[in-house]
């Protein structure tokens, strides 16, 4: 009789999405991945293996169903035989209070946090990771489940770089730092970094560019400083969020043109980046589309690659001597033009983009730097899910 293999688990939800990655316990072996899509819409499931594609139309109103749905199709495919090869399922969340800011098993005192905290600070991705979670634990009750903090790769940031300079009573009062977020992503960057460049003290700046956003300074292999700062709505310009602005703006919105404070946050969180800029689209690739011939699409795309290059040449700056500059995430991956215009702005370095490689199809990573280039310039791709498999599997591990 075939031995089962031990499987792991690896859910990332998002308001209509639900994406997964099943991993061999033993050496962390990709067994599959897919996405349930277009949930509350017109849903679409996803699975592939290493030689197959799978994709069915199903309705999906809730994220419970399409997990009722993936249950169904893992077995009918044959990613598993039986639930209990499931040996731990490992969730991603951007924030789960400040009780718990590494990888922790799912309890409900660790349910309490993340209601208490995380919908006050994220309140867009708290209710479908709830929802996901809550559908693993009603159809997966005796697994063990793990939530895994976006913010825990940053808890090394100095206070230098963590403290705002705002009243000491009330940022100690209302627990009021610097968490940066997308810290899955900036550590399997780092980590991929180190194996690259051969040294684990690595100086480097990640830029993680997609519909959210920020670039991390990576001092000495740790999380040095990052554009995301209390919230994820901070630093960079991104889709639909505003990035860093004037407090005042808010002041008065609300204070003098008497806006609702509500109304005025959902702006900021939902109407601003590059859809409010441009006041046509959030994804990049249909301004690109436009931007010959709509100047607003243009100038969208334009003060999105400034705010970068602000923040690079400051992260530049912090980090001495850089290894490396790295594009990750939908823009900084897919984007050759994007990746120019920030390039060509920076003038702290001498650096150059090597034209063949920036347009050139890839795997993995690539250098895309000249040899003129000053420092070193990759684009890699991020697998935030095998970071959380590695921390599931060290963490069950461990109460072994």
């Amino acid at each position: 009789m075939k031995e089962k293999i031990k499987k792991i688990l690896v859910i990332n939800a998002g308001s209509s999405s639900l994406k997964w990655a099943l991993y061999a316990d033993k050496d962390l072996e990709l067994l599959g991945t897919g996405i349930c899509e277009r949930i509350a819409l017109d849903g679409n499931l996803i699975l592939k293996d290493k030689n197959n594609k799978y994709e069915h139309k199903e309705d999906l109103p809730t994220h419970l169903v399409a997990i009722e749905k993936l249950l169904k199709y893992w077995k009918e495919h044959n990613f598993i035989s039986e639930l209990d090869e499931i040996e731990a399922i490992g969730f991603r969340i951007p924030y789960a209070g400040f009780k718990f800011l590494s990888p922790v098993f799912y309890s409900p005192e660790v349910r309490d946090s993340i209601v208490t905290y995380a919908e006050k600070f994220i309140p867009l991705h708290t209710p479908p990771f709830l929802a996901a979670l809550d559908g693993f634990i009603e159809y997966l009750p005796n697994i063990p489940k793990i939530v895994t903090p976006d913010t825990a790769f940053h808890t090394d940031i100095p206070k230098l770089n963590k403290q705002f300079s705002i009243s000491k009573d009330w940022a100690t009062k209302y627990n009021i730092e610097k968490f940066g977020y997308h810290g899955l992503s900036h550590d399997y960057i780092t980590s991929r970094m180190k194996q690259i460049l051969g040294k684990e003290k690595i100086n480097i700046v990640v830029a993680h560019l997609g519909s959210g956003s920020s670039l991390c300074a990576i001092k000495e292999g740790k999380s040095f400083d990052i554009s995301v700062g209390f919230s994820s709505t901070d630093g960079l310009m991104m889709g639909t969020r505003s990035g860093a602005i004037d407090p005042g703006i808010v002041d008065y919105l609300i204070r003098i043109e008497h806006k609702d404070p509500q109304e005025v946050f959902d702006m900021l969180v939902k109407n601003s980046g590059l859809l409010g800029v441009s006041g046509i689209s959030s994804d990049i690739r249909d301004l690109h589309k436009l931007s010959s011939e709509n100047e607003d699409a243009k100038f969208a795309i334009e003060l999105y690659a400034q705010r970068v290059v602000d923040y690079m040449a400051m992260y530049l700056n912090k980090v001495h001597y850089p290894d490396a500059i790295v594009f990750t995430a939908g823009m900084g991956e897919n984007d050759s033009v994007l990746r120019k215009m920030i390039i060509d702005k920076v003038k702290s370095y001498k650096l150059c983009l090597d034209e063949k490689s920036n347009l050139a199809n890839y795997d993995d990573y690539m250098l895309i730097s000249s040899k003129e280039s000053e420092i070193p310039i990759y684009k890699m791709r991020t697998n935030e899910e095998i970071v959380i498999a590695k921390y599931v599997k060290e963490l069950v591990n461990s109460h072994n």
